[in-house]
């Protein structure tokens, strides 16, 4: 939780109120009923703690349920202490875990792809940021391999290297970034890098962030014969793909080649998740860029789309949701 916020600011009165440091104000009633930073969260005795009503109002195996799914993920661990034992975790907690993702770090070859189907996210930037495109190819095994691709405005990379803290120039050099002219995003050098591919690879389907330009860049890209869908970056649209990113993540099944700049923007990564269990990557929250997460997202949300294991439906005016 951000205790700068209305609530954090009446949690911290109702603490002064109750060890005295407020002794002014005998009008306000304060009770709180949570676990401290410095208990331990997997011990049964502090659940009852922040929950006096535990085997009453709330089933213990209930409880004990949502403890073991928080113990295999550090999404869920982060929503099971906030909403379950009343903590102010810090939502810029990690969501993945990089020793996990790590697994993933065998070489790829991107000529030992040629011909093969995929499915494509495309996260454009506003103007003068990073543009991320991610091909997710789906393997015998249930794996799925991950080939992203980068591009920045070369007018602004010593002021973003500067702002984020990371070395774009090396990474540009190295192949990892492709830069082009000017302070803006060139979404043309962008359409053509997206038809290139589509000669080499078989894009089954492209999901592309309809913000900024990007109804403009889907009309251009349908034109070259690419199948683009639009999507949005709420509830809906994110929580069956992340939660299939973190399940794959578990199980070392991503391939990904150790790529320095999509590890980067997953070990940013922050999740939202609601109380119904609902997951939503929050941008504002996560530790810097995300945008290769944004990419592989909307690559896994057309794969899931194509498995048949997305039963939901969207409207097409709804700029939340996703396009079929």
């Amino acid at each position: 939780g951000d205790l700068e916020t209305i609530c954090g600011e009446q949690y911290r009165y109702a603490k002064d109120i109750l060890t005295g440091a407020n002794k002014d104000d005998t009008s306000f009633f304060a009770s709180i009923f949570e676990a401290s930073m410095t208990d331990d969260w997997t011990d049964e005795a502090t659940w009852f703690k922040a929950n006096p009503s535990l085997g009453v109002t709330i089933k213990l195996e209930h409880f004990r349920q949502a403890f073991f799914e928080a113990k295999e993920s550090p999404a869920k661990e982060n929503s099971f202490r906030r909403y379950r034992l009343n903590q102010w975790v810090q939502t810029a907690d990690a969501w993945l875990s990089m020793d996990e993702w790590d697994q993933g770090k065998a070489p790829i070859v991107p000529a030992g792809l040629a011909g093969r189907r995929c499915f494509a996210g495309l996260d454009l930037s506003a103007t003068d940021d990073t543009t991320a495109l991610v091909l997710a190819f789906p393997e015998d095994d249930g794996a799925v391999t991950l080939l992203p691709f980068f591009w920045l405005p070369a007018d602004n990379i010593a002021r973003l290297e500067k702002k984020h803290k990371v070395t774009y120039r090396a990474w540009a050099k190295a192949g990892l970034f492709t830069l082009t002219g000017g302070n803006v995003v060139d979404y043309d050098a962008v359409r053509a890098k997206v038809r290139e591919l589509a000669g080499e690879y078989e894009i089954v389907q492209l999901a592309i962030d309809r913000k900024f330009q990007g109804q403009a860049v889907e009309t251009d890209l349908a034109e070259d014969g690419i199948n683009v869908v639009g999507a949005g970056q709420g509830w809906i649209s994110q929580d069956l793909p992340a939660k299939e990113l973190e399940k794959l993540v578990k199980s070392g099944r991503v391939r990904h080649g150790n790529h320095p700049v999509l590890r980067w923007h997953m070990s940013n990564a922050v999740v939202d998740i609601d109380k119904a269990g609902n997951y939503s990557i929050n941008k504002k929250k996560s530790r810097s860029k995300i945008d290769g997460v944004a990419a592989t997202l909307m690559a896994l949300m057309c794969r899931l789309n194509h498995k048949g294991e997305n039963t939901r439906t969207y409207v097409e005016d709804n700029p939340e949701l996703i396009i079929l």
